[in-house]
């Protein structure tokens, strides 16, 4: 059987301490155990698992998705390892099952296809929840004390270093940070020019999501002027406190450069607002490099407007898109996918046959003799009880007795059918716009924009077959299906195309 490793640390301290190289190790020795080919490992280093948004792991299950089905089973140290979320663990058990795929922890013997081993995998993940809840509210506290003594609780700022004590002091870079401040000052340099300036000096700020220095851009000088930190204060959860270090910038300085940033701020009028004023909130990414799209206000012009979220960084020339003119075109694209009720027959039809040729043949058996002469050794070198040792073994004797069966679908095709025939008309109607965005982020998993509109989106399952079957019966011309590593990606065209439907 073919196996890849799925292996994750918190923070990059874990990581540095090769506690990743630890997890991959044992899970290679238990896959060798078992006579398993490992082909790949994926590797989530400094990343919370109390929620999907991980490179690797959504890269897992990407991959998983892919016909023909390239692996058979995922190992992991833990199941917390995959996530610290109940909802998440058991969500992403059953999407692994659906596709005929074994999620196997090799420190916790767990039949997740039986009622107990089902409600055991639901108490493992409730008290990883816990674990996980427990430690944040710790460190939320010990993060709080921090402040209310003046020590910094977060990350250390450019120009200043933490002694043995752990108080802040100035380091070979506040200099910059004072220049920083006083060119600002004069009111004669933007964000971008003092950006420039300091680049030009050879400067660089210390960014710690990417653990490594990068250069001076417009936003994070922005971030620096408004940081009390370089005045001798210590903020946390909005609340400021006197910190122990020594002030990098007079308060005379700070005052002007304050006053410097409210009248600009007036003038230019952008503001950052929270997720939810879009229908394609929390689902949009940006075509160019891939990245989510933020939303952005401008109050002289009472415009919100999607931006790319490395735009900021330099690191993305994707000009900013019009929040009503790519929800719009939204709206217009599943307009495209509008078609009679006489039809549903044939596009049920079709959908089916493609979702049934998409499912691989049923999962080898597991190599039981194996796995009970591995088991046999641990006992024989005192590595498990004799009780233990006779439990294990009778659930391997019935689980090689056991009838296999394939996964069964997840979903309702005909229900699917039924929303994605109604979905037009729900956005036609007037109502409440987060009730319109839930019942498009039920539809769609993603979508890629540049500024001319949409390009590109991720239909979720089924109506990945269902939209599949529509093209395929030529009733959209509007759209086109192309294959990609985690499914089917719907293009939208930019253009306009006859909307002419045809029936074969």
């Amino acid at each position: 059987m073919r196996a890849v490793i799925y292996t994750r640390v918190s923070t990059r301290e874990q990581a540095e301490n090769s506690s990743l190289a630890s997890q991959e190790r044992d899970c290679q020795a238990y896959a060798q155990r078992h006579g398993w080919h490992v082909v790949q490992v994926y590797q989530d280093a400094g990343k919370s698992g109390r929620n999907a948004d991980r490179p690797a792991f959504m890269q897992l299950r990407a991959d998983a998705a892919r016909k023909p089905r390239c692996f058979d089973v995922v190992l992991v140290w833990k199941l917390d390892r995959c996530a610290r979320n109940t909802s998440l663990q058991l969500r992403v058990v059953d999407e692994f099952h659906a596709l005929g795929i074994q999620l196997i922890s090799i420190t916790e013997p767990i039949e997740m296809d039986t009622a107990a081993g089902r409600f055991n995998l639901t108490m493992l993940g409730a008290g990883a929840e816990l674990y996980s809840r427990l430690t944040g509210e710790r460190v939320a506290r010990a993060r709080r004390a921090a402040a209310e003594s003046g020590k910094l609780p977060g990350p250390v700022p450019t120009g200043y270093q933490r002694n043995e004590h752990g108080v802040l002091v100035p380091s070979a870079d506040a200099e910059h940070q004072r220049m920083l401040f006083t060119l600002y000052a004069t009111g004669l340099y933007s964000f971008s020019t003092i950006a420039d300036a300091m680049n030009q000096r050879g400067a660089r700020v210390w960014n710690t999501q990417q653990g490594r220095y990068v250069p001076y851009t417009k936003d994070n000088v922005a971030s620096m002027l408004r940081n009390q930190i370089y005045i001798g204060k210590v903020s946390y959860k909005g609340q400021n406190y006197v910190g122990q270090h020594e002030a990098l910038i007079d308060q005379k300085t700070w005052d002007a450069v304050q006053a410097l940033l409210d009248r600009r701020g007036q003038k230019r009028g952008w503001t950052p607002v929270s997720q939810g004023r879009g229908l394609l909130s929390e689902i949009l990414y940006c075509e160019q490099c891939g990245s989510r799209m933020w939303q952005h206000y401008k109050r002289t012009t009472n415009v919100v407007y999607y931006e790319c979220s490395q735009r900021r960084y330099n690191q993305c020339p994707m000009a900013m898109v019009r929040n009503d003119v790519i929800d719009q075109h939204m709206i217009a694209v599943l307009d495209a996918l509008a078609f009679p009720s006489d039809w549903k027959r044939d596009i049920l039809r079709v959908a089916q046959q493609q979702w049934a040729a998409r499912q691989q043949p049923e999962p080898e058996a597991p190599n039981i003799e194996a796995e009970l002469a591995a088991l046999k050794r641990l006992f024989l070198n005192d590595h498990i009880r004799a009780d233990e040792y006779e439990q294990r073994k009778s659930a391997l004797l019935a689980q090689a007795q056991a009838p296999r069966q394939k996964p069964a679908a997840s979903f309702n095709m005909e229900q699917a059918l039924d929303l994605l025939e109604s979905i037009s008309w729900t956005f036609k109607q007037k109502g409440a716009l987060a009730e319109k965005r839930v019942a498009l982020q039920s539809l769609i998993a993603a979508v890629w924009g540049t500024k001319k509109g949409i390009v590109a989106y991720q239909p979720r399952e089924p109506f990945l077959e269902l939209v599949a079957s529509l093209q395929q019966s030529r009733l959209v011309s509007r759209v086109g299906i192309e294959p990609t590593t985690s499914g089917l990606k719907v293009r939208c065209s930019t253009t306009e195309l006859p909307a002419q439907r045809v029936r074969v």
